[in-house]
């Protein structure tokens, strides 16, 4: 695929802000990585994304990018307060997308990742997916697809012990059981109150207001979801006082992206 874009999008930065942990961009901007059951291999060159994907796929990752959205109105509202440092955090992070992610996968990626660090989470869900993802292949290039709900279904924290997640694996067979048995509303989680789509995860045993946020923001595009981790909350409190995130509009689930990015890999992180 060669996609004219209508603005600019930063793979590297979109995809090492901790929002999946299936991807990788190498020193010369080439991102590879799996969503769901689809490989990607892409890269930015003078305004155009250029893929070697599965031509039927082009459609769902023009998606997943969220590529037709609007990023210089969601800047226009997160900075129009004057506020200088989100407009300082907006522009190095330019580029930067928030994806359109599968809710399951989404879900129990963020399971997966608490009080966990990105190494070790890469290494679980990969092990996930060796043990029960289907084996696909693209272009010679073997890899395995992200398991469904279906294929999991009856799955136990025992069954689980081969990818290592310790913990967190009875939290996994939770929130398998509930969405196999339509438990979690996915329609209502694109659309209803915050508050009640975050009680609604968080029925999910392991599932609190961080994983919950994580979920709206990275699956639903719920721009009004704030996720507060360790360094999100070093950084407001750093550089604010407190964790005010409504000084951000009606999207502040960006402007927590713009900060993390800004805090740990461009002014050396928050200690």
């Amino acid at each position: 695929m060669e996609y004219r874009l209508s603005q600019n999008i930063d793979l590297g930065i979109t995809f090492d802000c901790g929002q999946c942990f299936r991807f990788q961009t190498d020193e010369k901007g080439v991102t590879v990585g799996v969503a769901g059951d689809k490989l990607f291999k892409g890269y930015v060159k003078d305004g155009v994304l250029y893929t070697d994907t599965d031509p039927s796929h082009d459609g769902f990752f023009i998606n997943y990018l969220d590529l037709k959205a609007d990023y210089h109105a969601f800047n226009r509202e997160i900075t129009k307060s004057g506020d200088k440092i989100i407009e300082k955090a907006a522009l190095l992070s330019s580029g930067l997308h928030i994806l359109n992610q599968d809710p399951f996968e989404t879900l129990i990626s963020f399971i997966i990742s608490q009080n966990n660090n990105i190494p070790r989470i890469r290494g679980i869900i990969e092990r996930f997916c060796e043990l029960y993802g289907e084996k696909k292949c693209f272009n010679g290039t073997e890899y395995r697809a992200f398991p469904t709900p279906k294929q999991l279904y009856g799955v136990t924290a025992d069954d689980l012990a081969p990818i290592r997640a310790g913990f967190r694996a009875k939290y996994i067979a939770d929130a398998v059981e509930k969405w196999n048995k339509n438990e979690i509303p996915i329609d209502f989680l694109y659309k209803g109150s915050y508050n009640e789509c975050n009680e609604i995860l968080k029925s999910v045993k392991g599932v609190g207001d961080k994983v919950s946020a994580c979920v709206l923001l990275f699956a639903f595009h719920r721009l009004d979801a704030f996720p507060v981790d360790v360094w999100i909350r070093r950084t407001m409190e750093s550089l604010y006082g407190d964790l005010d995130y409504k000084r951000f509009g009606a999207y502040p689930g960006l402007a927590q992206q713009y900060l993390f990015y800004y805090s740990r890999y461009l002014s050396g992180g928050i200690k």
